[in-house]
């Protein structure tokens, strides 16, 4: 999803992204890089911090005196508040993003107003997403537990669940570890509620995403404190592949 990160931004009209980053987490935000110049742009600088920074002021000072006209946010949850809120105070209009992983609803609250604009990722439509999919998958869960809140884990968890259910109607017989791989690495153009994007088991050719079947992204921007789609799901293979390659 880091890729997505970078890709989103080029797609918003980034020209030249700078990256927020935790200390010593070039090998995620490479991703970042090549996902933003797949569209375009152009990784200006990268601001590297700790996970406890108590200020990130001069972080964000390198970034926008680099030339930086969005950013890419690469830190913990515990920082995002902290974050948008300094680069808020800068006066500049500058397009932000991040995965969705560190954008939590209770994030979302805590930022108030200053959340508007702001674009998150991720490999799953939002559990906010009003789309036809989310509100059959929703009722079926609340189904199950009236109480169960309805989170992009979950919904990733549903997902796990329907892929796995539609492998085991080809296995004959009692279930094998063998005949559910079997049967699970053939699955094709499996349609789940339009959640993620038609899922197939084909593997990629590069050792460190090899079964990494899921390699879409889609992206959101707050609008009035909720997630808006910004279009479809979005191909990674190539991004992720040329990493690696340049990574060998």
């Amino acid at each position: 999803l880091y890729a997505s990160n970078g890709v989103a931004l080029g797609k918003a009209g980034c020209k030249k992204v700078g990256i927020l980053q935790i200390d010593g987490t070039d090998f995620l935000t490479d991703y970042v890089a090549a996902g933003a110049e797949s569209e375009g742009a152009k990784v200006v600088g990268r601001a590297p911090i700790p996970a406890n920074a108590p200020d990130l002021t001069p972080a964000i000072a390198k970034l926008t005196g680099e030339g930086a006209d969005c950013i890419a946010l690469s830190v913990a949850p515990s920082q995002v508040v902290q974050a948008v809120t300094a680069i808020n105070q800068t006066g500049k209009k500058l397009q932000m993003a991040a995965v969705a992983a560190i954008l939590t609803p209770e994030v979302l609250e805590s930022l108030g107003d200053l959340a508007n604009g702001i674009i998150l990722v991720d490999g799953v439509l939002n559990a906010a997403d009003p789309a036809p999919g989310i509100k059959k998958v929703t009722k079926q869960i609340k189904a199950v537990d009236s109480s169960a809140d309805i989170t992009e884990v979950g919904l990733f968890s549903y997902v796990g669940g329907r892929l796995l259910a539609t492998g085991l109607k080809s296995v004959t017989g009692t279930p094998t570890k063998e005949s559910v791989t079997t049967a699970l690495n053939g699955l094709r153009d499996v349609e789940v509620e339009g959640i993620i994007h038609p899922y197939s088991a084909i593997e990629l050719p590069t050792p460190d995403f090899t079964r990494f079947f899921n390699h879409y992204g889609i992206s959101y921007k707050i609008v009035k404190g909720k997630p808006k789609a910004q279009g479809t799901f979005f191909d990674l293979a190539e991004i992720l592949e040329s990493v690696t390659a340049a990574s060998q």
